[in-house]
C-alpha cells in the first residue's frame, strides 16, 4: 500500500493518474484523482505467486504516475516512476530431524509430537498437512495446522509412521510411541 501524492504550489487544479506500462500487474488498484492544489491516490498491491514467471523466477513492475495541471500546458506534465522487483522467498531446505520417540505420560518430556521448524510455504511449496499412520497403514492422525500436536491419544505403544506433505514435496518417517 502506497499512497501517491501530488501538490500543486500555485494551487491550480490537478490530475494524478497512473500511465500504463507494458509491465503492470493484474492485480493491483490505483483510482487517478483530481482537484485543487493537493491530491492523493492509494496503490494497493498485495504480490501473488502469479506475479511471478512461471517458473517462479522474479519480475519487475513499473509504476509510472503522471500529474497535470490546467496552468501548465506541457504534454508530458510531471511524471514519477518506481520498479518494483519480486521474488519468491528463497528456502534453504536443510533436512530437518523431527524427534522419533515420544512418551505421552504427562510428565512434561516428549509428551507429544510436534514439528515447529516445519520449511516456510513459498510459491514452489505450500504446507499441506501431516499424517500419521499406525503399522498397518490405518491412519491415527490427520491435520491440515502446521502448528499441530500429537498426544497420541488412545493409541498403543509401538512404530508409527508419519508423512508431512507440501505442495511439491513428501517428508516422511517412523514415529515410536513408548509408555
Amino acid at each position: 500500500s502506497l499512497d501517491v501524492i501530488a501538490v500543486d504550489p500555485d494551487e491550480g487544479f490537478i490530475t494524478l493518474e497512473l500511465i500504463p506500462t507494458d509491465s503492470l500487474p493484474e492485480n493491483f488498484s490505483f483510482e487517478p484523482v483530481s482537484g485543487k492544489g493537493h491530491v492523493t491516490s492509494k496503490l494497493q498491491w498485495i504480490p501473488e505467486c502469479r506475479n511471478l514467471t512461471a517458473d517462479l523466477k522474479g519480475k519487475d513492475y513499473l509504476f509510472r504516475f503522471k500529474v497535470t495541471d490546467d496552468v501548465c500546458y506541457s504534454s508530458k506534465g510531471d511524471t514519477i516512476e518506481f520498479k518494483v522487483s519480486i521474488s519468491d522467498i528463497l528456502i534453504e531446505i536443510e533436512e530437518f530431524i523431527p524427534a522419533n520417540v515420544i512418551t505421552p505420560n504427562s510428565d512434561g518430556l516428549n509428551d507429544y509430537f510436534s514439528i515447529p521448524n516445519l520449511p516456510v510455504d513459498n510459491c514452489a511449496g505450500q504446507f499441506i498437512g501431516v499424517k500419521i499412520f499406525n503399522r498397518w497403514g490405518t491412519k491415527v492422525y490427520a491435520t491440515t495446522d502446521r502448528d499441530f500436536k500429537w498426544h497420541a491419544v488412545d493409541v498403543k505403544a509401538g512404530v508409527y509412521y508419519y508423512v508431512i506433505d507440501y505442495t511439491n514435496r513428501e517428508y516422511n518417517g517412523p514415529l515410536s510411541v513408548l509408555y
